[in-house]
């Protein structure tokens, strides 16, 4: 049986013309019922809201719901054309803020739930950068963001920029790439919308809210986008901006690899949904268990641990026990910003 599968258009002043968009329904969606989670799918360029509603795809979905590995939930995707997902710097067009509208429709359509842990993200290429920089400028409204090969630029500065990265952004005529950037590019709106440079300056908000990043790019991207990719992971790591990265060898921006890819990424979301649904506190350590490994972290154990002092690392008690029991000069600094070794001073 196959989930329902919705295609329609909307209005909006945002941006010119219709929107046509696809909605994917769980199986037993019930409108009446308790809101679901909503995930937006930003599609990537090139592509439309058709990207949602090919067999692949849809078929990629339903296979995840029935394993249990995604959680049900509205997956939407509207077609952005060749946008960027970007506002305009001409204000001619507004992708960044129809997303919240379209996403405002679909809640109150599809009764989805409006709260930032049942709020998600994910897109390929263009798709990834639409989603990576909302996450980013608005922390506070999505739980989790799945974002598979954008083609972010690798600096800070929009002068540091070279040709291997303009990825068709930053190359266009006068007439494509004015209304988006300026002619020439505007260099403030250029680093108030560049990944790298909203990543640095909203790292605050983003510890504070914390949303569920994964971030991955295939290390024979053509664009070069794990130039990108690497660049804003050591952004985020220097930043303790926690995350998930992984530069996939021997991948590229198309071809095999990226239906593997793409259901990783989802089933990477699944379980970020999970927790963020239905957060749990970690199992407690028994006595023995604790003074057992306060013991070895002193230094003070010569034998292997009884029965009731063992305690499996695949258990979750195992996480406060270890936490608990690690000295103190090395706790203070699990969940800081450090200065020094892997991370560049302010």
């Amino acid at each position: 049986m196959n989930a329902n599968i919705i295609l329609n258009s909307f209005t909006s002043t945002l941006v010119p013309g219709n929107v046509e968009y696809t909605v994917l329904l769980p199986l037993g969606y019930d409108k009446t019922s308790e809101p679901l989670p909503l995930l937006l799918n930003m599609h990537g360029g090139g592509l439309d809201r058709n990207y949602l509603a090919e067999p692949e795809t849809r078929a990629m979905y339903e296979k995840l719901w029935a394993e249990g590995a995604l959680p049900p939930m509205v997956v939407a995707c509207y077609s952005a054309r060749g946008g960027w997902h970007l506002n305009y710097r001409d204000e001619s067009e507004k992708w960044e803020d129809f997303a919240f509208e379209f996403m405002q429709f679909i809640q109150k359509t599809y009764n989805t739930n409006p709260a930032q842990t049942h709020n998600y993200l994910t897109g390929i290429s263009m798709g990834a950068m639409g989603s990576l920089r909302l996450t980013l400028k608005y922390p506070n409204r999505f739980g989790a963001v799945a974002a598979m090969e954008g083609v972010i630029n690798p600096v800070l500065n929009y002068d540091d920029l070279q040709p291997r990265n303009y990825g068709m952004q930053h190359n266009g005529s006068p007439e494509v790439q004015g209304p988006r950037w300026g002619w020439p590019v505007d260099k403030d709106y250029y680093h108030a919308n560049n990944h790298a440079n909203i990543a640095q300056n909203n790292a605050a908000a983003i510890r504070e809210h914390t949303p569920k990043i994964y971030l991955e790019c295939g290390d024979h991207d053509y664009y070069n986008a794990h130039d990108g990719a690497e660049f804003l992971h050591r952004i985020l790591w220097d930043n303790r901006i926690e995350h998930e990265y992984r530069l996939l060898h021997d991948c590229d921006h198309v071809g095999s690899s990226l239906a593997w890819r793409v259901e990783e990424a989802h089933r990477w979301l699944g379980r970020a949904a999970k927790k963020l649904i239905n957060p749990r506190a970690l199992a407690e350590p028994t006595a023995a268990q604790q003074d057992y490994i306060n013991l070895a972290y002193r230094g003070l154990v010569t034998t292997q641990p009884s029965e009731e002092e063992k305690l499996s690392l695949h258990d979750e008690a195992a996480i406060l026990a270890h936490r608990r029991g690690i000295p103190d000069f090395l706790a203070k600094y699990a969940d800081l910003p450090l200065d020094g070794v892997f991370r560049k001073s302010e």
